[in-house]
């Protein structure tokens, strides 16, 4: 059991970390060439990030197969509620802190990647 943990731990560090660098470079790109809010940018890279996350996890990550239809129903519970800690700790260090987005949303990203792993491996791929 331990082993299997570790061994979707590790999977799930790989795909998070490819969706996160999506979502960086499509919050980046929203702010830098399109003077887009920085919490919206946020918000739509965390989406875009999500949808390539939840094919890596689905398929690779944790390995269960299953109905799409419920894992991704419960994929996208999880994903609106991380959406909105996310938005919402952004907005306060970019917008309360005069923290930089970029860096915000690393430290955010650090908060809840734990909280996200757990939520996923226990409620959408269990």
């Amino acid at each position: 059991m331990l082993l299997s943990l570790k061994h979707s731990f590790a999977r799930y560090i790989v795909s998070g970390s490819l969706a996160t660098l999506l979502h960086l470079g499509v919050l980046a790109l929203l702010i830098e060439l399109w003077s887009i809010h920085a919490t919206l940018a946020t918000t739509i890279g965390f989406v875009v990030g999500s949808i390539l996350n939840y094919l890596l996890q689905y398929y690779w990550a944790f390995d269960n197969g299953g109905p799409h239809a419920k894992r991704f129903s419960r994929y996208c519970t999880v994903s609106v509620i991380t959406m909105a800690i996310n938005s919402g700790i952004f907005w306060s260090l970019n917008e309360g802190a005069g923290i930089p987005y970029l860096l915000s949303q690393i430290i955010v990203t650090g908060i809840i990647v734990l909280l996200n792993y757990e939520a996923n491996r226990r409620f959408t791929f269990a």
